[in-house]
Formats: structure tokens, sequence, C-alpha cells
């Protein structure tokens, strides 16, 4: 029991930790925490699939954890969107320069042209 609590607490420590690193911008501290909260949880469920019985203690726990993964979440995937956004608009702008580049210089490069009525 009290080897689920020690991993619960290092699982909360960490979740907000990962809160931290979302709200400073800093992606690579996210995503190095995300591994090490891999590794923790499946040592946890591996705790729990030995004695599946958990405290109140335990629970509140888990709750608090959910409650932060959840917002993190939602945080990362707002993140995401807003780069997704940043990216079409890039995208849109470079293609609009580039339709504006040399306008008057001929899309057909190749050839010849034989003009019949003077011919």
């Amino acid at each position: 029991m009290e080897m689920k609590k020690s991993l619960l607490k290092d699982l909360l420590q960490i979740t907000k930790d990962q809160a931290r690193s979302l709200k400073d911008n800093d992606h690579e501290k996210f995503y190095h925490l995300l591994n090490v909260r891999q590794k923790i949880l499946a040592k946890y469920l591996k705790q729990l699939a030995i004695s599946p019985d958990l405290d109140d203690e335990c629970k509140a726990l888990k709750n608090q954890i959910s409650d932060i993964h959840e917002h993190n979440t939602q945080k990362l995937t707002d993140n995401l969107t807003h780069v997704k956004k940043e990216l079409r608009r890039i995208r849109a702008s470079r293609n609009n320069t580039n339709k504006y580049k040399n306008v008057y210089k001929s899309t057909y490069e190749g050839g010849l042209f034989f003009d019949k009525r003077n011919g």
C-alpha cells in the first residue's frame, strides 16, 4: 500500500511539473517529464495488479492527478491547435507571395510558336 502511495505522490508531482512546463512553454521539459511519468505509471499499474485495493488517500491522489492531467491535456491540445493555425497562415502567406513573384515572366518556356496568319 505504501509503495502505491509513494508512486501516486511521484505521479502527482510530475503532473504538476508538466503543468508548470506547459505554462512556461518549455516543451522539451514537458516531453521529458512525460517519459518519466509513463515509467512511474507502469510501475504503479504493476503494483495495482498485485493488490487492487486502494484507501481514501490513494483515491484522493488519483483524483488530483486526473484533474491536473486533464487540464494539461487541454492546454496541450490548445497549443497544438494554435500551432496548426499559425502554420496554415504562414503557408497561405507564402503561397500569396509566390503568386505575385515574377508575374510578367512567362509560364511557358519551351517550344516554338508559329503564327499561321502571317506565313
